[in-house]
């Protein structure tokens, strides 16, 4: 879910570069809006109601064919 640049800013764990990206996105409006429009995208299209039930008829249905063939 998270793509570093796409979707949000990955950095290292530690007080100075997680600091650096703060200030990033406080000084960068461009980036916070781009950050922010494909994050919500991004759960749109992955927990979509219909996207998740999707995904579950998949799981069943894999489910079926490996039991079919065991």
């Amino acid at each position: 879910m998270v793509d570093g640049e796409r979707t949000a800013l990955a950095v290292e764990p530690n007080g100075k570069e997680f600091a650096l990206a703060m200030l990033r996105l406080i000084n960068d409006g461009a980036l916070r809006k781009n950050l922010s429009e494909a994050g919500r995208r991004e759960v749109e299209q992955r927990f979509s109601a219909g996207g998740m039930v999707e995904n579950t008829i998949h799981v069943y249905e894999d489910v079926l064919q490996k039991t079919r063939k065991g």
